[in-house]
């Protein structure tokens, strides 16, 4: 037995991390930022359709891999943040473009539609358009979330590592300019 009889709650999966990130968000808030109040307000109101309940790993990315010298994965590392919900989650914050130096190579390995057709081929799942684009700004909602709560920590001293630091630098306003460009694309290019 591994433990995980009680893991996740049923059903309600989509708000429930909504309303997570939203309160983390809100708790930390350090610095009033339009575009996630409109998103905050926006994903209750348009979650997709839950056609697949799966683990979620929460953090899906190229930081949190280990590789063997052929490059295969041989190891998934920080759990911290799994959960039941949608496999399509964790596609659409492997795709988010924090995670590449070169923004036009998913996680800086792929091309984003190369990368989603072997995710579509390796899980047997269909990358519905319309529900990954909510999922990448659901990733925009909890990246902030994440940051901001990080900078709030480094700015009262109570965590002086320099990556939280750098999340308030650089992480909070690349999510803030992409939380626009993806509002503006969702909403048809209406503002």
């Amino acid at each position: 037995k591994i433990g995980l009889g009680d893991f996740g709650k049923p059903g309600n999966y989509f708000a429930r991390q909504v309303d997570r990130w939203t309160k983390q968000y809100r708790a930390s808030e350090t610095q009033h930022i339009p575009e996630f109040e409109k998103l905050a307000e926006w994903l209750p109101k348009t979650v997709p359709e839950q056609k697949r309940v799966s683990v979620v790993h929460g953090d899906y990315r190229n930081g949190n891999f280990l590789f063997d010298s052929d490059g295969n994965i041989r190891a998934i590392l920080d759990w911290e943040m799994a959960h039941i919900g949608d496999p399509l989650e964790d596609l659409g914050w492997a795709l988010d473009p924090l995670w590449c130096g070169d923004r036009s190579l998913a996680s800086g390995t792929l091309p984003r539609d190369e990368a989603i057709k072997v995710w579509e081929r390796e899980s047997g799942l269909k990358a519905d358009p319309a529900a990954l684009a909510w999922w990448s700004l659901f990733a925009c909602v909890k990246g902030l979330a994440i940051w901001i709560s990080s900078a709030k920590e480094y700015q009262a001293g109570t965590n002086s590592d320099p990556v939280m630091a750098f999340s308030g630098l650089y992480c909070i306003p690349f999510h803030n300019q992409r939380l626009a460009s993806l509002l503006v694309a969702a909403k048809g290019g209406q503002s």
